[in-house]
């Protein structure tokens, strides 16, 4: 995302609280200080729920969807019958040597290339999908390869 595009949003996103300071100011015959407090206590309140969200979407990924993904994606490794991995090998290396293999079937050179490609669109989602879908792929990678 380009700086501008940034500052786009992030003032795209101010609208609402400022709508809702602004009529909450109004509402209650305040002045403008009571706008500023109001104001304030929206990005408190949101900064909080942004902390919650992003702790407990972490904590169910590595209780339960890190390994749900990882299985998911063994099992579709072995039903595409990829050659193993070789030993400390992670996704995207390994990927990137069976794509580029001359031995492997063009078959199978295709579906590493399409399942790289869907793993490196995950890394444009943000920090957090990204760190959490890379340490899924990388444990199927250990998985498959009997190395877990």
């Amino acid at each position: 995302m380009q700086q501008s595009d940034f500052w786009k949003i992030w003032a795209i996103g101010l609208l609402p609280d400022i709508g809702l300071a602004w009529a909450y100011m109004k509402l209650s015959d305040g002045d403008t200080a009571s706008f500023w407090w109001c104001l304030l206590a929206l990005w408190v309140i949101g900064t909080f729920f942004l902390i919650k969200q992003v702790l407990t979407g972490t904590l169910i990924f590595r209780l339960y969807g890190k390994e749900r993904i990882a299985t998911l994606l063994a099992q579709g490794m072995e039903r595409l019958q990829f050659p193993a991995p070789e030993a400390d090998e992670d996704f995207e290396t390994y990927m990137c040597r069976l794509v580029s293999s001359e031995e492997l079937p063009i078959n199978l050179r295709l579906e590493a290339q399409a399942t790289l490609s869907s793993f490196r669109a995950t890394q444009e989602q943000g920090l957090f999908v990204a760190l959490r879908m890379a340490a899924a792929h990388n444990l199927a990678v250990k998985k498959y390869g009997g190395a877990y």
